[in-house]
């Protein structure tokens, strides 16, 4: 009688557990879904001020026009075509304006990213002047800007 109580309990409780756990899923769903919409309506709130504001306007495009600069270089088009064929065009080359120009570094800093695996790992980091846009790359290792003849050379 015991043991068939203890089975008879510990069926019950299993049952009680895939239950719990199954609405616990569903609130962290809703949960998830309540931050994404949270964070896309701010991140369209902050969209439309910009539009409105036209100082705001203008430093989006500059800052487009800075990433547009480096995916337009000959080793990014060459890199994106490459991961696009590798992963049948189901993962892209992330660009990511990393750091804008202040007082103490008057240089935009574009980061490159590949997808390896599930992640994605840095692939190169490229610096744009404020005022020219001329494009440096920045070596992490040595810690030092060159310029792209210089870089392409020792690509080599």
């Amino acid at each position: 009688m015991c043991l068939g109580l203890f089975y008879y309990n510990k069926h019950y409780l299993s049952a009680i557990n895939t239950i719990f756990m199954k609405h616990l899923l569903t609130i962290k769903t809703g949960l998830a879904a309540l931050v994404l919409a949270v964070c896309c309506c701010t991140t369209e709130a902050m969209a439309q001020s910009r539009r409105d504001n036209g100082e705001r306007a203008d430093i989006s495009s500059r800052e487009n026009n800075i990433v547009k600069r480096v995916t337009d270089l000959p080793e990014v088009q060459a890199k994106m075509q490459e991961v696009n064929a590798r992963t049948r065009g189901k993962q892209k080359v992330r660009f990511e304006l990393h750091r804008k120009p202040d007082e103490s570094i008057p240089y935009y800093w574009v980061k490159v990213h590949e997808p390896v695996g599930g992640e994605y790992a840095e692939l190169y980091n490229f610096f744009l002047k404020q005022t020219s846009y001329e494009i440096m790359y920045y070596d992490v290792v040595k810690d030092s800007l060159m310029d792209l003849t210089a870089w392409r050379a020792q690509r080599k």
